[in-house]
């Protein structure tokens, strides 16, 4: 029930040591024999060779590195999309889409 649905982000240097849970994850996620596939998105935040603090998530819409203080003022215009296109995916048949207008 969660392939494709889980999306996480961590920063390379993460504060409170989430980096190597997070790749353990991503080693288990990435197993071609997982069945049904993990489907979902792991991103590890590093740039210039340092990581990222703890509550990182994403990098700016050009790719471009940023810091926490930056791409959380970012929350809504990234992640917002990416939930709508999602849940008109997954809404059930019939289900009104009237918020889509808004």
């Amino acid at each position: 029930k969660l392939s494709g649905k889980l999306h996480v982000y961590v920063g390379g240097a993460d504060s409170f040591f989430l980096t190597n849970a997070v790749m353990d994850l991503q080693d288990w996620a990435s197993d071609p024999a997982l069945d049904p596939p993990f489907g979902g998105e792991i991103v590890i935040g590093a740039h210039e060779g340092r990581g990222f603090e703890h509550c990182w998530n994403g990098y700016l819409p050009d790719g471009e590195a940023a810091p926490n203080a930056v791409t959380r003022e970012l929350y809504v215009m990234t992640y917002l999309p990416r939930m709508a296109e999602r849940w008109a995916a997954s809404a059930p048949a019939g289900a009104s889409m009237e918020w889509r207008s808004y």
